[in-house]
């Protein structure tokens, strides 16, 4: 009928009557949502559906040109819940489960002439919940890796879902590391740089819990030497009743020379390896000069 009907029809310039484009129309007298859809089967297997949302895809969507472009524009006044988004979705009917990938984004390229494609990275989406998801336990986390040699993938970085962000080698900035605490002001807050030993052994004594090192490039050709560094070792093996350490200072002379210059023990006791001065920049007078109190007082 004309109400329920499929049209195929040509549209031509005007004038020249050269072909414009072809429309493929239906009409549907139903007010159910989808009906008057297209359905597009290979080999009676559906692959394509054209719908009332949009437009749907079973199998896998390849775009190939020159220069290829994934857009997703929206057109819909901009605010701070709109613009276009990317959906990646895992669901087959069942929750999802513990450490299950909701979805990844991979990035390759062909390492032959025979368009042998491997990742080069990848982002991926994982269930953090520690659980399966429910109603109310939604808790997921991001994990970055990277590619090193002949398609040797790693993880760099996981951003949790405690707002943890853990990297699995070293970070560099191009300019400084700020970190700002914004809990009201006390004691125990403010900025906070942890350095952390754990390879699942307890720490054995003189081994290095963490080291803060100060580098300079000695040349044009970035050849970077350390000046200095402080680096914080166990006073013994570490246990449930004993977690000693010290704070060790280097500094370099001459040629890259590091020679250890101060150490704060867990007996509260400060060594130093070379001259301890006593400077004081006052004008000289009769009271003045450098002072050493040695003091005595048991309470």
């Amino acid at each position: 009928s004309d109400t329920d009907r499929h049209m195929i029809q040509a549209v031509y310039h005007s004038g020249a009557q050269t072909l414009d484009g072809v429309n493929f129309t239906t009409y549907t007298g139903s007010g159910t949502t989808h009906d008057g859809k297209f359905l597009f089967n290979v080999d009676e297997v559906m692959k394509f559906n054209v719908h009332d949302d949009g437009i749907s895809v079973y199998g896998n969507a390849i775009l190939t040109a020159a220069s290829p472009i994934l857009g997703a524009t929206d057109n819909t006044t901009s605010s701070a819940t709109q613009g276009g988004k990317l959906q990646l979705q895992s669901d087959d009917g069942a929750v999802m489960g513990d450490g299950h990938r909701l979805g990844v984004i991979e990035f390759r390229g062909a390492e032959d002439a025979g368009n042998t494609r491997t990742i080069g990275a990848r982002i991926e989406a994982m269930n953090d919940a520690g659980a399966i998801w429910s109603d109310t336990v939604n808790s997921g986390r991001l994990d970055f890796y990277t590619t090193l040699g002949d398609a040797s993938e790693s993880k760099v970085l996981t951003l949790d879902s405690a707002k943890l962000a853990t990297f699995t080698g070293e970070i560099k900035s191009e300019r400084y590391l700020e970190i700002t605490n914004h809990t009201t002001s006390s004691a125990l807050e403010g900025g906070k740089i942890n350095l952390v030993c754990d390879d699942g052994a307890t720490m054995a004594d003189d081994h290095q819990l963490g080291r803060l090192g100060f580098w300079g490039a000695e040349d044009s050709g970035s050849t970077l030497r350390q000046g200095a560094y402080i680096s914080c070792t166990a006073d013994a093996a570490w246990n449930a009743t004993e977690n000693g350490a010290s704070l060790n200072f280097f500094t370099n002379d001459a040629d890259n020379s590091l020679s250890q210059v101060l150490t704060l023990d867990s007996d509260k006791k400060a060594t130093f390896t070379g001259n301890v001065r006593i400077n004081d920049a006052t004008t000289s007078s009769a009271s003045q000069g450098g002072v050493l109190n040695l003091i005595s007082d048991d309470g």
